[in-house]
């Protein structure tokens, strides 16, 4: 027990330290809004999709590619958004929050943590698992938010030029890049790859720090009510009925860890802006990732530990 709390607490250490490290940076003034809106669009358009191709071309397709595993990630969160939508909207009756809290319960920052908490729980393995599953959920998320956004909106949306944002993500693109280079076995040389994956590293790091400079408590007091409902929906409720499902079915070591990062991560960073965009209430959205970011280091923690603990994962 003393060998999986000590292994927990490594595994979650590096994104305490990236997180403070932010947090930091942003109370002494070494980081501004400017700035960190910079790294953002550095890491969406730039870190990230270069990250999440490397680590899928680089993976073994044929060992990796998990028919199951992906149909279950996505079941499982069709399944939470409509039970969610259904619970919501019996206990509150403002349209802009609605959109926002079923949003945060869903969904979750799986690129980023997803690679992150693999790399610190699998050091030099591949993470193939955790990339492919990212290429088919990232896209899946931003689709369903546009529809539950579309339906609790209180003004006109296009969704055509929604959509063609979505499908114009780097992400996304870069995931559906990496499936055809790994489908049709393209092959890039070793010594054109390995700046990019350097480059690529970086994203860890540098995303994590920027959600540590998000962390801010003065709306807590306005949102009372609604936090607490996602922080518990996102981080307590979902990975509590999930995982275990998971277990049931057979999920085991890095799959599991994998749907256990999908389902335990907090709110997507992308949501705030998604709801500022689509007419949803994005200070409620800013406010709960924020929340989670800080509350899931110890819901996490606790979550590896006992998977460790039961040798699960």
């Amino acid at each position: 027990m003393i060998h999986s709390f000590l292994s927990t607490l490594n595994i979650l250490y590096p994104v305490f330290i990236y997180m403070s490290a932010g947090k930091l940076l942003k109370k002494r003034n070494l980081l501004n809004n400017s700035m960190v809106d910079s790294l953002n669009r550095l890491l969406f358009l730039v870190l990230l999709p270069i990250k999440l191709f490397i680590e899928i071309i680089q993976s073994d397709f044929n060992n990796v590619f998990n028919t199951k595993l992906i149909f279950f990630a996505i079941i499982s969160i069709i399944s939470t958004m409509i039970i969610s939508t259904f619970l919501i909207t019996k206990i509150s009756n403002n349209r802009k929050n609605i959109s926002v809290i079923v949003q945060s319960i869903y969904r979750s920052n799986y690129i980023m943590y997803g690679i992150a908490i693999a790399t610190s729980m699998y050091p030099g393995k591949d993470l193939g698992i955790i990339s492919i599953l990212a290429a088919f959920i990232v896209p899946f998320f931003n689709l369903i938010s546009v529809i539950l956004f579309e339906i609790f909106n209180e003004k006109n949306v296009r969704i055509r030029i929604i959509l063609k944002k979505i499908f114009s993500n780097n992400i996304i693109l870069s995931g559906i890049l990496g499936l055809v280079f790994v489908y049709f076995k393209i092959s890039i040389p070793k010594h054109i790859l390995s700046p990019f994956i350097v480059i690529g590293n970086c994203s860890t790091p540098i995303g994590i720090m920027c959600i540590g400079t998000m962390i801010s408590f003065e709306s807590l007091n306005k949102y009372k009510k609604e936090l607490v409902i996602m922080s518990l929906g996102r981080l307590v409720i979902t990975p509590l009925i999930l995982v275990p499902i998971s277990i049931i079915f057979g999920f085991r070591n890095m799959e599991l860890i994998a749907l256990f990062i999908l389902f335990s991560s907090p709110i997507a960073t992308s949501s705030s802006p998604m709801a500022y965009e689509m007419g949803g209430n994005g200070e409620l959205a800013g406010v709960a990732v924020a929340v989670t970011s800080v509350l899931v280091l110890f819901t996490m923690f606790l979550g590896i530990f006992i998977l460790k603990t039961l040798a699960l994962i």
